[in-house]
């Protein structure tokens, strides 16, 4: 039980690096659609002087995109005190339906801002909630679905 609480730690603490740095951690835990597509080339067969056309670019959301688009964590706020209010921000589809459940040990949460809420134009969807001051410290999941996607993380509280 240890080694699972330390290796979650571990986790958490390289997913926070990975984002102070500006990465795309999120490629660790889901995969993204790419921010848009390369024209796609071919090449002449041998002996020939065709020159192959290229396809335009499509943008993400549609066309083949619209069928790989997952889930983006945009923040989420972690380690976060008692009594402390915590974001969630993710990216999705756009007009898209999601729901937040925050899994602590004495159950799923019931705090005020943890609504099922529509995407923006963008399909940024943000929560923010108050964490109990009688939260157990520690690591609490946290599942997000909607938009034929749903993704599962953590957060620390302290």
């Amino acid at each position: 039980m240890r080694k699972t609480v330390a290796l979650l730690l571990f986790l958490i603490a390289l997913l926070t690096l990975l984002c102070s740095c500006g990465a795309k951690y999120t490629e660790i835990v889901f995969a993204e659609a790419p921010a848009s597509r390369p024209a796609k080339t071919e090449t002449a067969p041998a002996g020939t002087d065709e020159t192959p056309e290229e396809e335009p670019a499509e943008s993400p959301g549609t066309g083949e995109y619209a069928q790989i688009r997952k889930l983006k964590v945009l923040d989420i706020t972690s380690p976060v005190k008692r009594n402390g209010t915590a974001v969630l921000k993710i990216q999705g589809k756009p007009g898209a339906e999601y729901r937040i459940e925050v899994y602590y040990d004495s159950g799923k949460s019931k705090a005020a801002g943890l609504t099922p809420k529509s995407a923006d134009a963008l399909g940024i969807v943000t929560w923010t909630w108050r964490v109990d001051i009688s939260t157990t410290p520690g690591l609490h999941r946290i599942v997000v679905t909607g938009g034929g996607d749903s993704v599962e993380l953590y957060f620390e509280t302290t």
